[in-house]
């Protein structure tokens, strides 16, 4: 049996892709920081600025308080260490502050004064945190 020439490149084209196909090794190394106690404190610290800055100029700050009480409720999801009492506080705050959004049906009264106490509690924490400003659409 013979192959014509364009049957040859198709056999000798499907052989070098077939080779070029799967995954390949990675070569970027991988450092799991699920456990670093540090870097999650710096997490916490930054989604506390950020949804605190949207909770500031949101209809529904509530929203924005979900996030943080998400992050934080379930004490196996985070690596434990020195900084729990102030993910507990972090917590309670956002928690008190989400039931008065529910009381007032969006925006209850003191609503900045304690979005800043909030931030307050995560400043405690570890780390310096990258300032977003709300966008503009």
């Amino acid at each position: 049996m013979t192959m014509s020439p364009t049957m040859r490149k198709v056999a000798l084209l499907s052989l070098m892709t077939g080779f070029g196909c799967g995954a390949p090794e990675s070569t970027v190394p991988f450092t799991d920081n699920s456990q670093d106690t540090t870097a999650y404190a710096l997490t916490v610290k930054q989604a506390v600025s950020d949804q605190v800055l949207l909770a500031m100029t949101s209809s529904e700050p509530a929203d924005q308080l979900t996030t943080l009480t998400s992050m934080l409720e379930l004490p196996e999801n985070r690596p434990q260490g020195e900084h729990e009492p102030i993910y507990l506080e972090i917590l309670a705050a956002a928690q008190k502050l989400s039931q008065e959004c529910a009381t007032a049906n969006g925006k209850p009264q003191g609503l900045a004064e304690s979005l800043k106490a909030l931030k307050a509690i995560s400043d405690k924490l570890p780390g310096t945190v990258v300032d977003s400003k709300p966008r503009k659409d």
